[in-house]
């Protein structure tokens, strides 16, 4: 049973948009992949209260990007 959550779904500028401005949303891949979504906040924006969000209501793995410089601070102190 395939439902339709097109109307669900926001454009690709709102969603840039969200970003822009430090909101969080859900990116979802397809039904016929996975089927699942990721909460996504841009790092600038990742606080306490956003992590907290992520861990209470996602549940899952908190991921994030870092550049290689940054990793290799983090690994080398």
């Amino acid at each position: 049973m395939t439902t339709d959550y097109s109307a669900a779904i926001s454009p690709i500028e709102d969603i840039i948009e969200d970003a822009r401005n430090g909101r969080m949303f859900i990116l979802v891949d397809h039904e016929d992949r996975e089927n699942e979504g990721d909460l996504v906040i841009p790092a600038q924006m990742a606080d306490a209260q956003a992590v907290n969000f992520m861990a209470t209501y996602g549940r899952g793995l908190i991921c994030l990007t870092l550049p290689m410089n940054a990793l290799m601070r983090l690994i080398c102190q």
